[in-house]
């Protein structure tokens, strides 16, 4: 809600059964309004889809496959999903398969959505060959601006880099820009921006999914140098006209997200090889980072630590159920899950 002051927040109750951990029910109940924040307005409580609702199907409309699905919820408060559009096979880009980006809304709380539309329609030719993969979206609340993220790359060239892509909308998804390149502006010296993904190990890309808007309202979202394990922070003081690159990068992971902590401290979650997962926090927007591995699957062990976001502290170990909003792939399709049910012991 501090990101989106048109968004109305709700108490949402559940019913399930402790012994098999089922989810019996949902029920929107009243609104949730803290003291003091004038934001905040009454409002009819909204229509949540409380089923998984199929956003995009694998195999409709001559679609291969739909993958790397980001979700936002636009100024107005509808909801604005982008995914990688890829139209003959499940591979990455780096493959040379023809892929896009496009994106869905839904007006009525996700329980139906717009035809998938393409933000840009790029080349594929035997003259240019050009491909984007790993939508992602970032809003800005106060501005009233959307910002997608995507990667690009020219395959007639032969060995050529990965490029990077922005492109905002006004009126929360309808319509975009024209596609703005950033890859010189946000180029990191000691990191091998230009070199071939596969000849030169410079896997670099910006993270499919979202970044977050700060209590200041800095944009921060995260861009990775796979290869290498290494993230940086992504971020823009004027509402998305210039984007640099905050603090230095950290070695954590390769996929992973931002978001700010009560104290203002910043924290990455990120995605790491043979089933691991990273957490590290600054508290100096990027200058220094502390932290470490959190989860290693393989190893069957795990680190605990305790974060406090938003206000609302998040403990282990102990019971605790939570709800989340989350796009998931499953069978090639993407689907939307507005409620999950889940425990850590």
């Amino acid at each position: 809600a501090r990101n989106h002051p048109s968004v109305i927040c709700w108490e949402v109750t559940s019913t399930f059964s402790p012994a098999s951990r089922a989810l019996r029910k949902w029920d929107v109940t009243r609104p949730l309004i803290r003291p003091g924040d004038t934001r905040l307005a009454l409002a009819p409580p909204p229509r949540i889809a409380s089923e998984p609702v199929v956003v995009a199907k694998s195999g409709e409309d001559g679609i291969a496959y739909y993958r790397c699905p980001a979700l936002v919820t636009a100024p107005n408060s509808d909801l604005v999903a982008a995914m990688d559009v890829r139209k003959k096979g499940i591979n990455d880009m780096h493959y040379g398969m023809p892929m896009w980006v496009s994106v869905k809304r839904s007006t009525d709380g996700g329980r139906t959505w717009t035809k998938a539309e393409k933000v840009w329609d790029w080349p594929w030719t035997d003259a240019e060959r050009r491909s984007a993969t790993d939508p992602s979206l970032v809003v800005d609340g106060k501005a009233g601006k959307i910002f997608l993220f995507y990667t690009g790359r020219e395959f007639v060239k032969g060995d050529a880099p990965n490029e990077f892509f922005v492109q905002e909308s006004s009126d929360n998804g309808r319509t975009w820009t024209k596609p703005r390149e950033l890859t010189k502006e946000i180029a990191i010296p000691a990191w091998p921006f230009g070199g071939d993904d596969r000849k030169n190990k410079a896997n670099i890309f910006i993270p499919s999914g979202s970044g977050t808007q700060l209590k200041d309202g800095t944009l921060v979202h995260t861009i990775t140098w796979a290869s290498k394990g290494e993230i940086a922070l992504l971020a823009s003081r004027d509402h998305g006209r210039s984007w640099f690159i905050m603090g230095k990068p950290v070695r954590a992971g390769n996929e992973c997200k931002v978001v700010e902590l009560a104290d203002g401290s910043l924290m990455v979650n990120s995605r790491y090889y043979e089933a691991k997962r990273y957490v590290v926090e600054s508290k100096d927007r990027g200058e220094t980072w502390q932290g470490g591995l959190l989860l290693d699957e393989r190893k069957g062990e795990s680190f605990t630590t305790s974060y406090t976001l938003k206000g609302y502290e998040i403990a282990k170990p102990r019971p605790c159920a939570f709800m989340k909003l989350e796009i998931r792939a499953q069978g090639g399709d993407a689907h939307m899950q507005f409620s999950r049910l889940g425990f850590y012991n």
